[in-house]
């Protein structure tokens, strides 16, 4: 984890040295996101929700369709849980039911390869990796006061990682200033365990977000 986190930092860093010497698009972006946690536990059903990020990027073009592209966001997740427990004390059946809203908080850099289809430029396509760093959580509770398994006391890893592919749509503002919005739709892909002594819980996400741009070339 420790290696993943070092290299997509190298890039970031790399992009960003290399952004000061090759005509370079930067962006802010402002987004929705929705969010779902997988877990191997049967005693947890988890469904989704919604929340946001904003950010700001940066895209440079290395060939004429194709691109590299870095982003730096303030990114909430959240997704939701419905835990049931049946227990036995005392020759006494307790079914135990309780209903949350889990919202977690971390600076997220992704980074990847764009390909921008056709003569007009106007379709593309990306694919990429990510690094989230855990900033904070909130947990709000629906029904019942605490769970029996685990979860509420487990810790955030500091660091997470993933893989994502992408599709979007560019929209020309002005030749002249050059600028464009860039709309994109992700699907982020946990790769490694969310949670410190808890296995197989892996945090996923599908990310709609608008992004204004301005070719600083010049």
């Amino acid at each position: 984890m420790k290696k993943i986190t070092f290299l997509l930092a190298a890039a970031l860093f790399s992009l960003a040295s290399t952004a000061q010497e090759q005509p370079t698009i930067y962006g802010v972006n402002l987004g929705g996101t929705l969010s779902n946690l997988k877990l191997d536990n049967p005693a947890y059903k988890t469904s989704s929700s919604a929340n946001f990020e904003l950010g700001v990027s940066m895209e440079i073009p290395v060939l004429e369709n194709l691109a590299i592209f870095g982003h730096l966001n303030y990114n909430r997740k959240s997704y939701k849980m419905d835990y049931e427990n049946t227990y036995t004390e005392n020759e006494t059946v307790f079914i135990s039911k309780m209903s949350s809203t889990e919202t977690a908080t971390f600076l997220n850099i992704p980074i990847g390869i764009r390909y921008y289809i056709g003569e007009k430029r106007n379709f593309f396509i990306n694919v990429g990796g990510y690094v989230d760093l855990y900033l904070s959580r909130k947990t709000k509770m629906e029904t019942g006061s605490s769970f029996d398994s685990g979860i509420e006391n487990a810790s955030y890893k500091e660091t997470m990682a993933g893989i994502f592919p992408g599709i979007g749509y560019r929209l020309p503002l002005s030749a002249e200033e050059g600028t464009d919005l860039l709309f994109e739709l992700k699907y982020n892909m946990g790769l490694t365990q969310t949670f410190d002594g808890l296995d197989g819980a892996k945090l996923n996400s599908t990310s709609l977000s608008v992004s204004y741009r301005i070719d600083w070339s010049d």
